[in-house]
């Protein structure tokens, strides 16, 4: 094994997690992985064809496909496209806007925040600033891309001062056993704080052997007040999720909601990828979101790090409703919304798969324009609707997208006709955005704030679509060439 480099002591008392999933103290964790998922109806998760993930983007919301299309935040559209009613035109698309009871609940988020795995309720710990998530040791490029596409897609479920930044890894030192006598991690004095680390490891180097674990995740947190110090996370590479892009990314985002508090495995009543495996799996026999993390898993881990403080129990959550605000469009090429549940909105957005990279369209030349709308949620809950342009030098691979005629009708108010809302802000957004693929995002010299994710739609890029995250707008938008 390996010890992570030492440097000063720890000042504060420090608790440590305990391996596997029998026995004692902070109580550890361990996986298999999920067990064979079901597919999502068009398919299931893929990234490839897509460009390599970058550690600068995992605060972005995630981009992945299936056999069909090309997705961006949270899979949620089914019951929302289905279920909403019209309440406004606009041109070539319809605006749907509503309420639906298809949350989980107080009762429920509680019980699967509990430790299942046959110890006493915990005390909750987790960090209180997001942690940077680093490298341990060796990793290919393959295990390194699927590690960023968990990482951001947990990053989705949490507020955006928990999110996740991922940093440069970290050499691995040959040392003592990292495990003591009691099978207890043993991390270093000085192990840098705030940090995940995570290894990737052959069987033979695994802990103990690595038996039927794919992966293991420890933590380690402060006593007083339960806060996260640091966490290790263990992928075993000759597994046989290691050589499954969708099973490996399912464990490593697994591993990571571990070492972010989630303590032990989730009741297997569940749909959820947190349930141990250990013979339990016919809860998993719903669709999976093709963001992979189910319902649950997105609502709990918001409530550990919005609703709850370290050190409490999961029955100190507070109100926690079952129904979310929706607003949703579609245009030819692409469908879009924002889901506000909880005081928390989720944007996705999502359409047909190209059949080549946007730099590769020969029917393209020169600059390319798309024209849609934009739609999304404040956090005090009122729409805010206008168009949508993304333009793109195809010579050079860069742009501008600009939303303007921005209006709101207020807080709980469906959108209305053009022209009857108010003027939101002063009605105009901007942003330069740099393409990668058939993705692009916003760049530093955009003229206003925001966290803008897009991709392009539609076997010949007919459309465009994508998420704009603000902190006083939560949007996505679609639009066609």
């Amino acid at each position: 094994m390996r010890n992570i480099p030492m440097a000063a002591a720890f000042a504060a008392a420090l608790a440590l997690s305990l391996p596997g999933c029998g026995g004692g103290g902070g109580g550890g964790s361990s996986s298999q992985g999920p067990g064979p998922q079901p597919p999502g109806p068009a398919g299931h998760y893929r990234t490839d064809g897509l460009p390599a993930p970058l550690a600068a983007d995992v605060r972005h919301m995630p981009i992945y496909r299936d056999d069909s299309r090309i997705l961006v935040g949270v899979d949620q559209t089914a019951s929302a496209l289905r279920s909403l009613p019209t309440v406004a035109e606009r041109g070539n698309f319809d605006i749907r806007y509503g309420r639906l009871n298809d949350g989980n609940g107080r009762a429920a988020v509680a019980a699967y925040l509990e430790d299942a795995d046959g110890r006493h309720e915990p005390p909750l710990q987790r960090y209180v600033q997001g942690p940077e998530v680093r490298v341990f040791g060796s990793a290919s490029a393959r295990d390194t891309s699927r590690l960023l596409a968990a990482v951001r897609l947990v990053n989705a479920a949490l507020p955006e001062w928990a999110r996740m930044t991922v940093g440069t890894p970290l050499p691995g030192e040959t040392g003592t056993d990292d495990f003591d006598d009691r099978g207890r991690l043993a991390f270093p004095a000085g192990t840098p704080g705030n940090t995940i680390f995570v290894e990737f490891l052959p069987c033979a180097e695994f802990f103990r052997g690595c038996g039927r674990y794919s992966g293991y995740a420890w933590r380690r947190w402060s006593t007083p007040p339960n806060a996260l110090l640091h966490s290790y996370i263990q992928f075993n590479t000759d597994s046989s999720a290691a050589g499954d892009e969708r099973r490996a990314t399912i464990v490593l985002a697994h591993e990571i909601i571990h070492a972010l508090g989630r303590e032990g495995h989730a009741d297997p009543r569940f749909h959820t990828i947190m349930e141990g495996n250990h013979g339990a799996t016919s809860a998993q026999g719903i669709p999976q979101p093709l963001s992979l993390l189910y319902p649950i898993d997105r609502e709990a881990l918001r409530a550990l790090y919005s609703a709850l403080e370290p050190g409490d129990g999961p029955m100190d959550l507070g109100s926690w409703s079952s129904s979310a605000l929706y607003v949703a469009g579609e245009t030819g090429h692409a469908a879009f919304g924002v889901v506000l549940r909880n005081g928390y909105a989720e944007p996705w957005a999502h359409g047909r798969l190209p059949a080549m990279e946007l730099a590769d369209n020969a029917g393209l030349t020169g600059s390319a324009v798309w024209r849609g709308a934009l739609l999304g949620l404040t956090p005090d809950a009122a729409v805010v609707e206008g168009d949508a342009r993304i333009g793109v030098d195809l010579a050079i691979m860069t742009g501008q997208a600009d939303f303007t005629g921005l209006e709101t009708w207020g807080p709980d108010v469906p959108p209305g006709a053009r022209g009857t809302g108010e003027t939101w802000l002063d009605g105009d957004l901007g942003y330069a955005i740099a393409v990668r693929g058939n993705t692009f995002r916003e760049t530093g010299a955009s003229a206003d704030a925001g966290r803008l994710t897009g991709v392009f739609t539609g076997p010949a890029h007919e459309g465009a679509a994508g998420t704009l995250e603000r902190s006083d707008l939560t949007a996505a938008f679609g639009a066609s060439r």
